[in-house]
């Protein structure tokens, strides 16, 4: 900075303010021209750990998922991304595995200094006074792809009640009455929202209670899937089974060919998500489509205001979800 401050004829101050976040509006464009010039010609860069020294901010942002070999996660990081480097954030990736005991983590995110954090998904362990407890320690937090009962804390999420309402649609269209859900791990809201919307659509149908019947299932992995799936065929065989996710989905269909069952001649399969999963699993999954890639975008604007100072423009910002037929459905036998 001194060297470009000694070629320029002006002040540090001046170098620092033409190229630095706060603009001086008092400077003049002659001076900021000849700044920017004279920079690019020294190849000169900002040191950001100087930066954040002086200012505590090191534009960094943590994004914690609960399992960094799920797919699901791929096009929602990929989203915040592109917002978060395009205004100058790097992005450091953590798994919520090694986080250590929830009550922990105000102290384990201050101590890498972040300017903020993404939570994606459910995640597991992080109850609802554990992430305002997080919040309220000052540190700018947003979660996407899953909500808090209080809506307290910033959320981006899909229609997750519309999204199991057009499952119960699709399905009882086609004419099934038996019909498995494979619920995901209680107490997750945006879960059982999937569910409340799959059954309070298939009553306002005329359904009976005995249409569908709930089945554990405590992972988003295609084994849970499958175990869940063989578990439940033991005693009672649906002609559909709504899965809570893609991975499980496709793990119930590994489940029902080693039985003997067809999809979707046999059994009908709907999954929950739309990732690379759905398109290419074998019969081609009919799924809900999540749009997370715009999840992710909006996840990480609503973070930037956050670390501004800004008010969210909407604390809970719920994203429109569509169903997406494929090869998994058809009319019962």
């Amino acid at each position: 900075m001194k060297d470009v401050a000694r070629q320029a004829g002006v002040n540090q101050s001046t170098v620092s303010r033409v190229l630095g976040t706060a603009r001086g509006a008092s400077i003049s464009a002659d001076v900021r021209r000849r700044v920017q010039r004279i920079a690019r010609t020294l190849d000169y860069h900002r040191n950001p750990s100087a930066v954040a020294l002086r200012t505590g901010a090191t534009r960094t942002v943590m994004v914690v998922v609960s399992d960094m070999t799920d797919m699901y996660y791929s096009a929602i990081i990929s989203g915040v991304q592109e917002v978060l480097v395009a205004e100058g954030y790097s992005l450091v990736l953590h798994s919520l595995a090694h986080a250590g005991p929830p009550e922990g983590f105000p102290r384990f995110f201050r101590q890498y200094n972040f300017d903020g954090v993404l939570m994606l998904g459910a995640l597991p362990g992080m109850t609802d006074d554990a992430i305002a407890s997080l919040a309220g320690c000052g540190l700018p937090l947003v979660l996407v792809g899953c909500s808090m009962k209080a809506s307290s804390v910033p959320s981006v999420t899909a229609a997750n009640r519309e999204g199991g309402r057009l499952a119960a649609v699709h399905l009882w269209g086609l004419g099934h009455t038996r019909i498995a859900v494979m619920r995901g791990p209680r107490g997750w809201p945006d879960i059982t929202q999937r569910i409340e919307g799959f059954r309070a659509e298939l009553s306002r149908q005329g359904a009976d209670t005995g249409s569908v019947r709930l089945f554990p299932c405590a992972l988003r992995q295609t084994h849970a899937g499958d175990e869940a799936t063989a578990k439940l065929l033991e005693s009672w065989t649906p002609t559909a089974i709504f899965c809570m996710n893609d991975a499980t989905a496709v793990g119930s269909m590994s489940a029902l060919r080693r039985v003997g069952l067809r999809i979707p001649g046999d059994v009908s399969v709907v999954g929950f998500d739309d990732g690379e999963l759905a398109e290419f699993s074998c019969p081609p999954l009919t799924t809900i489509r999540q749009p997370r890639l715009q999840m992710g975008r909006e996840g990480a604007r609503s973070l930037i205001r956050a670390m501004r100072g800004r008010d969210p423009e909407e604390t809970s910002l719920v994203l429109e979800v569509e169903l997406v037929v494929r090869e998994s459905t058809c009319p019962p036998p």
